[in-house]
């Protein structure tokens, strides 16, 4: 598994040889959950002042740190775990899920939050959101900070306590999915505490899409008029990531599914590589992005927000017309359609 041999890799540099002072600042507020809240609002405050918005992102007025023609995702400045209660309920429950939702969907992409919560209601599914979860841990284990195993151990210890209690554990971004899922097996194996933990859990875990194609939802949808291509994140063997979502856009009534020439390859992102390495990730991007030209598609989904964020400054620099989204924010669009005015649309 090359993923894990980089990791582990990163690991030792980082035990050498420490990691950067401003990578020890950024993951700081990771690490101490109490702090990201603030962060987060101090972030979106900051924004507001030096950036201007356009849409789900936006880009400096004065552009002296992250150069011209650059865009950044619009932080929220609050969050979907202070928005709604620990349990959201429904009448006469189908099934019970617990809901990891991430940094990104929590603090950033809040609408997508309100969209996956949104659609389990709508379909009968309540919805568990514990309070004391945290980051995956995986921007820190990208770095080579082993700190991200305790966030990692903090969500299992979590998540397990519910375990017999839900149904599932759903998950909205493929990272995070796959950390959940993935890498105990390779990293906490010798951790009998945790690893015992682990197992509990480790079968429940599942992408929202998949979880919803599996059990079923309302197909209560009212008639779009949209065409969607499909980019596939790298971060996708832990789930059906390949066909839920397909089948959901397959599923709407004037949805059509455009597949571009290659929806699995790698759109330059790779977390925080299109930070450090930006001319080569957009070269990368270019490629994918002339993929989604050609399909005239009007929404690009995808469910990792690395490569929401990537491929949607991309479209922006090129004045592309197509949006990219969550497949989620799709099917919630597509119930407000058929009259289910509490879901939100897609950007």
């Amino acid at each position: 598994k090359t993923a894990d041999i980089v990791t582990a890799a990163r690991l030792e540099v980082a035990k050498r040889r420490g990691l950067p002072w401003i990578k020890k600042a950024i993951f700081s507020f990771l690490k101490n959950p109490s702090l990201t809240p603030l962060a987060m609002k101090m972030g979106a405050l900051g924004q507001n002042i030096a950036f201007k918005k356009d849409g789900d992102m936006a880009s400096e007025r004065v552009p002296i740190i992250f150069g011209a023609d650059r865009f950044l995702p619009k932080i929220s400045g609050s969050s979907i775990m202070d928005k709604y209660p620990e349990v959201i309920k429904v009448d006469n429950p189908k099934k019970r899920v617990a809901y990891f939702i991430g940094c990104y969907s929590n603090y950033v992409d809040t609408e997508l939050g309100d969209a996956v919560i949104g659609v389990m209601k709508h379909n009968g599914y309540e919805v568990v959101l514990p309070k004391d979860q945290v980051c995956c841990g995986l921007p820190l284990l990208a770095h080579g900070d082993e700190e991200g195993f305790e966030l990692l151990r903090k969500n299992i210890r979590i998540f397990a306590k519910l375990a017999d209690e839900v149904d599932a554990i759903i998950v909205d971004c493929a990272t995070c999915g796959a950390t959940l899922k993935e890498t105990p097996e390779s990293f906490l194996s010798d951790e009998p505490e945790i690893f015992e933990l682990y197992e509990k859990i480790k079968d429940k875990i599942v992408s929202v899409e998949e979880f919803l194609v599996e059990n079923g939802y309302k197909e209560d949808f009212g008639e779009v008029d949209f065409t969607v291509t499909y980019h596939l994140p790298c971060h996708r063997s832990w789930s059906d990531l390949r066909g839920a979502p397909r089948k959901i856009i397959e599923s709407i009534p004037g949805a059509k599914l455009v597949e571009m020439a290659e929806p699995e390859r790698c759109c330059g992102n790779a977390g925080s590589h299109m930070l450090t390495h930006y001319d080569l990730a957009s070269q990368v991007r270019a490629r994918k992005l002339e993929d989604i030209k050609q399909t005239e598609a009007d929404y690009c989904m995808t469910p990792c927000p690395g490569c929401r964020m990537f491929l949607g400054e991309g479209v922006r620099q090129q004045k592309l017309d197509t949006k990219v989204v969550h497949p989620i924010k799709l099917m919630a669009q597509a119930y407000q359609a058929g009259g289910q005015k509490a879901l939100p649309k897609a950007n």
